[in-house]
């Protein structure tokens, strides 16, 4: 069941909130979004690399490279207007 509504329906990844119109609070949550998401992804590279699927641990790695630089950019936003994100870093932009 690859379809989109399959995948919405079985994701752990709460909704995201269409209602925000300040352009901040868009990037604050968008930011909070990522957090949750990059701890699955970590997550999933550690189960992978428990149970010795390496190509699966590698495809998770390449996907937490790309998240990583994306929160990374988001939280410098923040952090240049006096928002910090709390327990939210990075390892690397």
């Amino acid at each position: 069941m690859g379809t989109a509504r399959a995948t919405a329906v079985q994701s752990t990844l709460r909704g995201y909130l269409c209602d925000i119109v300040d352009g901040v609070a868009h990037v604050l949550v968008l930011a909070e979004c990522f957090v949750v998401y990059i701890e699955m992804i970590r997550s999933s590279i550690t189960h992978t690399t428990n149970v010795e699927d390496a190509v699966a641990a590698h495809v998770y790695t390449e996907v937490a490279r790309g998240i990583d630089k994306r929160l990374w950019c988001l939280e410098a936003y923040l952090d240049q207007g006096g928002q910090v994100l709390n327990g939210a870093g990075t390892q690397h932009p």
